[in-house]
């Protein structure tokens, strides 16, 4: 999650469900996180430009994860870039989760090509595809100059929807931006 969200948010949400389970939570960023990396919690915390420092600790298996334990990204858009560092780190250790949940308010900002990423670390390629490139050669037309720009075939949107139809809880599609 980002950086505030890891720090408020979620350990003021986890004091709030207190009543119901006993979570304890370790939010591993600044000086403190290779101290709390150690502590036995239910729920670690960690943002985007910390997953470069807990990918070593997996390495070096100072952190492993377990059989069941579960993913959260929130703000998944953060990860909408698939040339970017930050979804590279991501993609490298999902698949290391049996479960796997993605939180966001808007998966496409700018345009269905951004969820390509987001439903991969889900899925890891089942739906859309395992490369970003035979996402966009199934649903999108290159445009613009020499086709770097990619547009939504016809119809296809519709095509997405549906395939993404079993994975994703909505209220609306125009709540979603999509």
């Amino acid at each position: 999650a980002p950086i505030r969200v890891c720090h408020i948010v979620w350990p003021d949400e986890i004091k709030k469900w207190i009543n119901f389970n006993n979570f304890t939570c370790a939010v591993m960023h600044g000086p403190q996180k290779d101290t709390e990396i150690k502590r036995d919690v239910d729920i670690y915390c960690v943002n985007p430009d910390g997953l470069k420092w807990l990918l070593s600790k997996m390495a070096r298996k100072e952190f492993k994860v377990g059989e069941r334990w579960m993913l959260v990204v929130d703000e998944s858009s953060n990860f909408k870039n698939s040339r970017s560092q930050r979804f590279k780190l991501m993609k490298s250790i999902s698949n290391r989760f049996t479960r796997k949940v993605i939180l966001t308010g808007t998966p496409a900002p700018n345009g269905l090509q951004n969820v390509w990423s987001q439903v991969y670390l889900l899925d890891n390629g089942a739906r859309l595809g395992k490369y970003v490139t035979q996402f966009f050669n199934t649903y999108f037309y290159p445009v613009g100059y020499m086709g770097y720009e990619q547009r939504l075939r016809e119809g296809a949107d519709e095509e997405i929807y549906g395939v993404l139809n079993d994975l994703i809880l909505h209220k609306s599609r125009n709540e979603l931006n999509m």
